[in-house]
């Protein structure tokens, strides 16, 4: 189990491989070791857009998933049904509805993101030193080649919030590309 295979594996196959990896061994997995509250890949993905935007309306949550409205509103009343994110006023418009997570769906969140990590950080450390340290660099080349103008900065951008950390590969790049940081709004 150490060296790679004499056989190219064409790019797009290998590609497919990892994307399914991370899905299916370190996202699913450690979502249903999570709790009695199993969520969808899909769910999970909008209670982590919750827990970076307290407090967003459905719309906001609708963009920043990049679904329709109404998927959004289906989306999370299944969130509601089990108790992980409940929809509240603000103000008075009464017709303004803001979303975010309940305590139940913040520990779920932080549980899975944990075992997520601690699943990937297991298969990095197996590696060996000098492959890990490649590996990461090139998977940080690949975003930087990826990302090469604004709209590719918004559409992979994970929109954690207006404050950019100096570890966002994200907002380095848009730095890079434009000298300003990330714009969220």
């Amino acid at each position: 189990m150490g060296e790679p295979s004499a056989r190219a594996v064409p790019p797009d196959k290998l590609i497919e491989l990892f994307r399914r990896i991370i899905v299916r061994r370190f996202t699913i997995p450690a979502t249903l070791e999570s709790a009695e509250n199993v969520v969808t890949v899909s769910q999970l993905r909008a209670l982590r857009y919750l827990e970076r935007h307290s407090d967003c309306t459905m719309g906001a949550l609708a963009s920043g998933l990049g679904i329709s409205q109404p998927a959004a509103t289906k989306l999370v009343d299944r969130l509601g049904a089990k108790n992980l994110a409940d929809r509240h006023r603000q103000g008075r418009d009464r017709r303004q509805i803001q979303i975010r997570l309940t305590p139940e769906g913040r520990r779920l969140v932080e549980v899975v993101q944990l075992r997520r990590q601690g699943r990937l950080r297991d298969v990095l450390e197996s590696m060996a030193p000098d492959r890990r340290a490649s590996f990461l660099a090139g998977v940080e080349e690949f975003v930087r080649r990826a990302v090469t103008d604004a709209e590719a900065v918004k559409a992979i951008c994970l929109q954690c919030g207006t404050e950019h950390t100096d570890d966002c590969l994200i907002n380095q790049i848009c730095l890079e590309m434009t000298g300003r940081p990330v714009n969220t709004g």
